[in-house]
């Protein structure tokens, strides 16, 4: 498996993944296309065989090290855009065969203009030759095929996450409403701010705490300060997802334009937070309004408010919710049940 060894949503998906594996039939290994200083390398398994790429990640040899990984496995499973090239490439060299994976970064591209159409062509350049893929959406295997792979072997697997321990959530005085992501405009969290401070005008008691950073942070902030709301939103920065964190939030929000498969659903199902999300078509595919979320539409503050307001007003309401969301994830997204799924594809991919 290659990706670039930064730990986010692909990062702590494939780390999970590979803590979670318990198959005898196959043996996983972990190659770094990309190591920053700093990164997280002692959360990778000590059981699981590491590849490091010691040359520069744009020279041709990094090409040729790929090529030579790849071909002590039967198959190479890319987890970032950025090891695609460099798979694509050593595929084309005789490496053997390569399964792309889409996680949402075809859906949600945030550049335009001429940088995005050279992108999307060098990206579908690579894709040739790739043997296989797997989204973790319908959607993102509509964006492989679009994007090269039509007429391939293509799979569509969910995130999963390690189940956290239930609990019973206490009750505590006043309402948080929390937000946990990059800070982009894909994320729509400028709709969230706009919708607060409808909310907040007739619920004073209430605050909205952002976690997260990115490049539209500061425009964000002014955005909250223009509105009168800097005493009831708190910009946390990049936090790790925990129950420390969630405690005191009260119902989650994912505002997003677009997405693939928002791993921040299950994780909010995991701690049992009640959310609210976009009713956008990936997003729609994952949750079912009124039974484990509640959804709005999109780009709408006014619904996204009379959202708020609905859950506010009904805390059996937001137990329910929280309770069914958890039991996805005991049902159909814990790592145990993804990993077997990932057994299956190996098994056709190989079977020849």
């Amino acid at each position: 498996m290659v990706r670039d060894l930064r730990i986010g949503g692909a990062e702590r998906f494939v780390i999970n993944m590979m803590n979670s594996w318990s198959s005898s039939n196959y043996t996983l290994s972990l190659a770094i296309l990309v190591q920053e200083e700093g990164e997280q390398t002692d959360l990778i398994p000590d059981h699981i065989a590491v590849h490091r790429n010691l040359h520069n990640k744009n020279s041709p040899l990094s090409v040729f090290w790929m090529r030579s990984v790849m071909r002590q496995h039967a198959l190479t499973f890319s987890f970032v855009l950025r090891a695609d090239q460099t798979c694509g490439i050593a595929s084309a060299l005789g490496a053997g065969k390569w399964v792309v994976t889409e996680r949402g970064g075809r859906i949600t591209r945030l550049d335009s203009g001429f940088k995005k159409a050279l992108k999307a062509s060098v990206d579908k350049l690579a894709l040739k030759f790739a043997y296989a893929g797997v989204a973790n959406s319908r959607a993102g295997v509509k964006a492989l095929e679009s994007n090269g792979l039509h007429g391939k072997p293509l799979f569509a697997i969910p995130n999963g996450i390690v189940p956290y321990e239930r609990k019973v959530r206490e009750s505590l005085p006043g309402f948080v409403v929390g937000f946990a992501g990059r800070l982009v405009d894909v994320k729509g969290v400028d709709t969230l701010i706009k919708a607060f401070e409808l909310f907040h005008s007739r619920h004073p008691n209430t605050e909205l705490r952002i976690a997260g950073d990115g490049p539209i942070r500061s425009d964000l902030e002014a955005l909250v300060s223009g509105l009168g709301l800097t005493e009831c939103v708190s910009f946390l920065g990049f936090q790790k997802i925990d129950q420390e964190l969630l405690r005191e939030w009260d119902v989650a929000v994912l505002p997003s334009r677009s997405e693939s498969f928002p791993n921040v659903i299950l994780e909010m199902w995991n701690y049992q937070v009640p959310i609210i999300v976009s009713n956008i078509p990936p997003i729609l595919e994952v949750v079912e309004h009124g039974k484990n979320a509640c959804t709005f539409e999109v780009d709408n503050p006014e619904s996204l408010s009379g959202m708020l307001e609905s859950v506010f007003s009904d805390e059996q309401s937001r137990f329910c919710l929280a309770n069914e969301g958890r039991n996805e994830i005991d049902e159909k997204y814990s790592m145990e049940a993804v990993c077997r799924q990932y057994e299956h594809v190996f098994d056709e991919l190989l079977e020849d």
